[in-house]
C-alpha cells in the first residue's frame, strides 16, 4: 500500500477525484485485513511527511492545493476533506496498531495536531453552510471505526472527541456513548490468548497488550481474580467486544455474584491510556491465598509455551510479551560443547523479544536445574523489562561462558514456536544467529 498523495501545482477535477479515490482504496484496505502492518506503518510515516501547517498555529493540513484566494468551497474540497481522509486512515492504523505507532518518534505529538485540526475544522466552523455539509467528512471518520476511538481512547484529544459525539449525535440522532454498539474490554487470565476461555473473545477485535494499574492479580486455582492494590499492576490484553458478546462475557464471569464489571483505564503505552471495561473480583480474598511467585524473563527455549507451561513449570502463568533494552540475543555453546544456547549480551541501542511468565519457588528451583545454575552454565540476574509502557524487575538466566556459533535446527524450532506465540517477527530470530556467527569468526 503506497501512499501517492502529492500537490500538483494545478490541479484537475480528474487528479482530485484520483487522490481521492486512492485515499478511500487505504482506508478500505486496512479494514479488509489484506494490508500488511510494515505496509500501514509505513503509509502513516509517508502521510505525516506531506502533512503540512499551514496556518502556522501548529494545526497539521493535508492540503492538494496553495489555499490562498481559493473560496469556501473549494477549501472544503481540496484542503479540509483531503485533511480528514488521511486523518481517518491514521484513526484506523491506531486502533490496528496503537503500540508500534506509539513508539515511533513524534507520532503521539503529530497525531494530536491533526486531531485538534478536525475538532476546530471539521465539524464546525469551517466555511460550510450548515452541519450538514459535513457528511462527507463524518462518513469518512465513520468508514475508519473513529467512534470506537473515541470511546476508548478519549483522553487523546478530548477536543475531538466532544466535536465526533456531536457530529454522531446530529447525523444519527443518538448520543454516541448510549448507541456505543462496542466497547473495550481489559483480561487478564482465561479469557487471554492461548488461554482455555479464549473461544469467547473469537468474534471480537484484539486490540493491544496492556497494563492495569492500582490493581493486584492473585492465583484463585483454576481462575485468577484483581482486587484495587494502590501501586499494583496487572498485564493483560485489550479487545473491541461487541454488545452482542457482552451478555456471554458476564455470564462466564458470574457478573454481580463473583466478579463486578467496571471502568478502569489501561496503559497501552508511555502517557497513552485507554477506557476499558474490567471484571473485579467481588469475594474477600482470605490471607496466605495464592503462592508467592516471581517474573521470569524467558528469551530462548523457554518461549515454548508447551515446554514452559507443560513440561518444565506447571503452574506457571504467560503475563504478556516483555522487551529488555540494552541487550541483543546470542548463541553460545556450553564450554566444549558443540551444541549452541541462547543468551543475552549488552549492547547500546539494541533490545531483546521475550515472554514474561509468573513462576513460584518450585518452578524457579526446576530452571535452576534445566540451566545449569549449579554448575555455572548460566547464571541468574535480575532485569528490568518494559511490558506496555511499565518497566517490571524480572529474573533471568545468561550464559557464563562458551564459543559463539548457531544453534540446532530442534533448538531453533522451539525458540520459533515461542516467537510464533508472541506474533514476532522470525527475522529477529535470524538476525540474532547471524550476529553470533559474525562473532565467531566463522
Amino acid at each position: 500500500m503506497k501512499n501517492e498523495f502529492y500537490r500538483p501545482e494545478k490541479i484537475s477535477i480528474g487528479e482530485f477525484r484520483e487522490i481521492a479515490e486512492m485515499q478511500k482504496k487505504a482506508i478500505e484496505r486496512l479494514n479488509s485485513g489484506r494490508a500488511e502492518k510494515k505496509e500501514v506503518l509505513e503509509y502513516v510515516a509517508a502521510s505525516f511527511e506531506k502533512a503540512e501547517d499551514l496556518r502556522g498555529d501548529g494545526r497539521l493540513f493535508w492540503n492538494l492545493a496553495d489555499p490562498a484566494g481559493m473560496d469556501h468551497d473549494a477549501y472544503i474540497e481540496f484542503v479540509i476533506h483531503p485533511t480528514v481522509r488521511e486523518t481517518a486512515f491514521i484513526i484506523r492504523a491506531f486502533l490496528l496498531y496503537p503500540q508500534e505507532l506509539c513508539e515511533t518518534e513524534g507520532f503521539m505529538e503529530k497525531f494530536g495536531r491533526c486531531l485538534r485540526n478536525l475538532a476546530e475544522c471539521a465539524f464546525e466552523t469551517h466555511g460550510c453552510d450548515g452541519p450538514g455539509d459535513a457528511k462527507e467528512a463524518f462518513e469518512a471518520l465513520e468508514s475508519a471505526h473513529t467512534k470506537t476511538f473515541v470511546t476508548v481512547f478519549s483522553d487523546i484529544c478530548p477536543e475531538f472527541t466532544e466535536e465526533y459525539n456531536k457530529a454522531y449525535a446530529f447525523f444519527t440522532g443518538k448520543e454516541a456513548e448510549s448507541a456505543m454498539p462496542e466497547r473495550a474490554v481489559f483480561v487478564y487470565g482465561t479469557l487471554m490468548r492461548g488461554q482455555y476461555n479464549h473461544e469467547f473473545l473469537e468474534s471480537s477485535e484484539f486490540l493491544c497488550r496492556g497494563t492495569l494499574r492500582d490493581y493486584k492479580k492473585t492465583d484463585l486455582g483454576y481462575y485468577p481474580g484483581i482486587k484495587e492494590y494502590p501501586g499494583g499492576t496487572v498485564a493483560g490484553e485489550l479487545y473491541v467486544v461487541k454488545d452482542e458478546t457482552m451478555p456471554s462475557l458476564d455470564r462466564l464471569e458470574g457478573e454481580g455474584s463473583l466478579y463486578r464489571r467496571t471502568k478502569c483505564k489501561v496503559s497501552v503505552a508511555e502517557g497513552v491510556e485507554a477506557r476499558a471495561e474490567v471484571y473485579v473480583y467481588i469475594p474477600e480474598i482470605p490471607d496466605g491465598e495464592g503462592k508467592k511467585r516471581r517474573l521470569y524473563f524467558a528469551y530462548g527455549s523457554n518461549m515454548n509455551r508447551k515446554q514452559m507451561l507443560k513440561e518444565r513449570c506447571k503452574g506457571a502463568e504467560t503475563v504478556g510479551l516483555a522487551v529488555l533494552y540494552g541487550y541483543e540475543l546470542l548463541f553460545r555453546s556450553n564450554g566444549a560443547g558443540t551444541e549452541h544456547y541462547g543468551t543475552v549480551e549488552p549492547r547500546e541501542g539494541s533490545k531483546v523479544y521475550g515472554t514474561l511468565y509468573l513462576i513460584s519457588k518450585e518452578n524457579e528451583k526446576t530452571l535452576d536445574e534445566k540451566e545449569g545454575v549449579g554448575n555455572r552454565t548460566y547464571y541468574k540476574k535480575t532485569v528490568r523489562v518494559g511490558l506496555n509502557g511499565v518497566m517490571f524487575e524480572a529474573m533471568t538466566y545468561i550464559k557464563t561462558r562458551g564459543a559463539y556459533g548457531a544453534p540446532s535446527e530442534n533448538y531453533k524450532n522451539k525458540i520459533a514456536d515461542g516467537y510464533r506465540a508472541e506474533f514476532l517477527d522470525l527475522n529477529l530470530l535470524e538476525n540474532a544467529i547471524v550476529r553470533s556467527m559474525e562473532k565467531s569468526g566463522a
